[in-house]
């Protein structure tokens, strides 16, 4: 039953290996793109005003603005929501 057939053997082994070694680049690709878009901030806000919507810098909001964070949307800066 046994051929002794090495030659496939040894294809069979190089393949798991390349298959390992591009499993652990795409993973590294991965987690580089994931952390890279958790460090990006949003510098801009939805203010609601005269129940109109208008995008507007972060930094020109003021105690009391009303704003619109909608759902899977990052805040840049919690304290400027307990303001």
């Amino acid at each position: 039953m046994v051929n002794n057939d090495y030659n496939s053997a040894s294809n069979i082994a190089f393949l798991l290996d390349v298959s390992e070694v591009l499993e652990d680049y795409a993973k590294k690709i991965s987690v580089n793109n994931l952390k890279d878009s958790l460090m990006l901030q949003n510098d801009t806000a939805q203010l609601v005003k005269d129940n109109q919507e208008f995008s507007v810098y972060v930094s020109l909001l003021i105690k009391g603005n009303i704003i619109i964070v909608r759902k899977c949307e990052k805040v840049s800066d919690l304290n400027l929501l307990l303001a």
